[in-house]
């Protein structure tokens, strides 16, 4: 199976931009990976974080365990010195986040 992001620190060319995995931390309920984006046909480039919820609440589980995640998310975008894009997604990158 390929990988879909590259190893820490290593430059993935995706033709006009590249991906680069700057810093992964595994956590009791989320994984969280900053990336550097960068154009390779202009001065540009944009810092996303992605952070996979192990633990996705769904129709059955307690409303806490949203709450939780809502939560989480939202302290993360206040400390978000950067103020660089957020995205939030299930273990299996969307199924049950859809």
């Amino acid at each position: 199976m390929p990988d879909f992001w590259p190893l820490p620190n290593q430059l993935m060319d995706c033709g006009s931009f590249s991906v680069c995995l700057i810093d992964e931390r595994f956590e009791c309920e989320y994984i969280y990976r900053d990336f550097l984006l960068q154009s390779t046909e202009e001065d540009y480039e944009l810092r996303v974080k992605i952070i996979s919820s192990t633990y996705w609440p769904d129709a059955c589980s307690p409303l806490k365990a949203s709450f939780n995640l809502v939560n989480t998310i939202r302290k993360l975008r206040i400390s978000n010195k950067l103020n660089s894009p957020i995205v939030v997604h299930d273990l299996f990158g969307g199924h049950r986040a859809g």
